[in-house]
């Protein structure tokens, strides 16, 4: 019998529109929540598909837009700074995805097939550490 995988819902923050920390922390959230809302107002053709996705809950957040935001800013693509400003908007994309799917579990329950990845305690740590200088 064949495996039936998850679909995994995607969606993404367009960088040139999206870029500083009180607009992330305002559209990550509703990012988060729409796709999980996704899950179950999908369309699904079998109904072990539908079971497989809403045990699993599959979701990704991407960026697109990236290249506009440099040049918008007047950055060069692969400079310092560059680098930098990248790295400040994936951290604060990356929290903010993580805080509101945590946020979620505790409304509406663990899914059922849930899997921890490591290194997210440590990253909340490392940006606690980091709020406190």
């Amino acid at each position: 019998m064949m495996e039936i995988r998850p679909y995994v819902i995607l969606a993404s923050v367009n960088l040139s529109k999206i870029n500083r920390e009180e607009d992330i922390k305002r559209v990550v959230p509703t990012a988060i929540r729409m796709l999980d809302n996704v899950i179950d107002l999908n369309f699904y053709p079998l109904e072990k598909v539908k079971n497989t996705n809403s045990s699993s809950r599959a979701i990704g957040l991407g960026v697109m837009g990236e290249a506009q935001m440099l040049a918008e800013s007047k950055i060069r693509w692969g400079s310092d700074e560059h680098l930098l400003k990248i790295d400040e908007i994936m951290e604060a994309i990356s929290y903010y995805a993580i805080d509101s799917s945590s946020n979620l579990g505790k409304e509406k329950g663990k899914y059922p097939i849930l899997r921890v990845q490591t290194g997210v305690e440590e990253f909340f740590q490392s940006i606690e550490q980091r709020e406190r200088l």
